[in-house]
């Protein structure tokens, strides 16, 4: 056998081997050696078969979530790495309450969905939210995560709310929480009326109280989910219920913040409320037998790298629109060319203000171009910048970056 260089690790007898190289290693140049298989081991084993029992569920999880887990272990790794990781820990649990050719997204097992060291991690805890309501049906509280009373049993009050004002009263309530650390909320939901179909659902918010330009709500759109305090004040998330009578069977917390040029994280897990874990049955046996005949196939922007308001890989300018803007102070006698200024959604839901190099306002002209914005005062006319106006500290894209994007009227 030719002598093998680098950093070499042995798996299995040596009597007879075989080498290979993994590009996921940890150390590059890595050469590995692993028994080569004599013969097969019968497939139909149960051993064989609650690995199968395990790995398919976890595919589908990771699946789901994928926008959050391919970063959420490694924060500057590859999304394979995080793959790998999020799999490794998700081995060690139990079986999964999905049966061979469902397509059901597992929330029995209390998958690990962040890792990190920023600690707070009694702010990632859920408990059963303290209301009972036929209309929101099951949600998950967030038992450390406290609003304001104003919030509670009202989920139209925080979707009015802008994300300044929001996170004004999260930070006032929950002194471990910082401007510009992020807030995520994953969710398993289920339909009540047929518990075989479940649908993921995600919220992310930073904690920003210069951002009065976004609201809540437009936050929430799209997400699956609500959110309210319960009567102890504690922030809760719901399923939003339309054609079907989805309620939410576990959920989860992260919470990150930016490192430097990194990201730290919590380490969170996935927890069932008090409906995932007596609504459901769980035949771990019949579930493995399920597996029993057959191998199973492994599948493989930055949601939690928004913290401090960074715009990131994967956020990007969708759409856009005119809005009406307020020179602060005002300027007697003054009059502008354009009365509303350009303001585009991200993809993350996120509201931002179009600007030149040097901060100047722009009007966007409809056609695919802008125009700065102007204001004249005894026939000299000078430009308007964000910072004259009451949007000053909102956040801002460059009116390159929204170049192209579609605008309403």
């Amino acid at each position: 056998m030719a002598k093998l260089t680098g950093a070499v690790k042995y798996v299995g007898k040596m009597n007879d081997t075989v080498g290979f190289k993994n590009s996921l290693a940890k150390e590059t140049n890595s050469t590995f050696v692993r028994a080569k298989p004599i013969s097969i081991k019968n497939p139909r084993s149960y051993k064989q078969a609650t690995q199968r029992a395990k790995t398919r569920p976890a595919s589908l999880f990771y699946a789901a979530f994928e926008s959050v887990l391919n970063h959420a272990f490694l924060p500057k790794g590859a999304a394979g790495k995080n793959r790998l990781r999020f799999l490794a820990l998700a081995m060690k649990l139990g079986v999964p309450g999905v049966f061979k050719g469902e397509n059901k997204i597992p929330f029995n097992v209390p998958y690990v969905v962040s890792e990190g060291s920023l600690g707070l991690g009694a702010l990632t805890k859920i408990k059963n939210p303290n209301i009972q309501s036929n209309t929101l049906g099951y949600g998950v509280a967030c038992a450390n995560i406290y609003g304001a009373t104003a919030w509670d049993d009202d989920p139209t009050t925080i979707q009015e709310l802008t994300v300044s004002a929001f996170s004004t009263a999260i930070l006032a309530a929950n002194p471990n929480l910082s401007e510009g650390m992020e807030i995520t909320i994953l969710a398993v939901e289920v339909d009540e009326d047929d518990l075989g179909q479940t649908i993921p659902a995600r919220v992310s918010i930073v904690l920003d109280t210069n951002d009065t330009i976004t609201t809540m709500a437009n936050l929430l759109a799209g997400s699956g989910l609500i959110l309210v305090a319960d009567t102890d004040h504690r922030l809760c998330a719901y399923a939003v219920r339309s054609a079907a009578n989805y309620s939410i069977a576990a959920g989860a917390v992260i919470i990150s913040a930016r490192n430097g040029s990194t990201w730290n994280y919590t380490t969170s897990v996935l927890q069932m409320n008090s409906w995932g874990v007596d609504g459901f049955d769980f035949d771990e046996e019949s579930i493995i037998e399920s597996y029993m005949d057959s191998a199973t196939s492994a599948t493989s922007d930055r949601i939690l790298q928004q913290a401090n308001n960074t715009i990131i890989e994967g956020v990007r300018p969708v759409s856009g629109s005119n809005l009406a803007y307020t020179v602060s102070p005002a300027v007697a006698g003054a009059t502008y060319n354009f009365s509303t200024a350009a303001v585009v959604v991200m993809s993350d839901g996120t509201r931002r203000v179009v600007v030149s190099s040097n901060g100047t306002l722009q009007h966007a002209d409809g056609v695919g171009g802008f125009d700065p914005i102007q204001q004249t005062v005894d026939e000299e006319t000078t430009s308007v910048g964000i910072n004259n106006t009451t949007w000053s500290g909102n956040n801002t894209i460059t009116e390159q970056e929204a170049a192209g994007v579609p605008f309403g009227a």
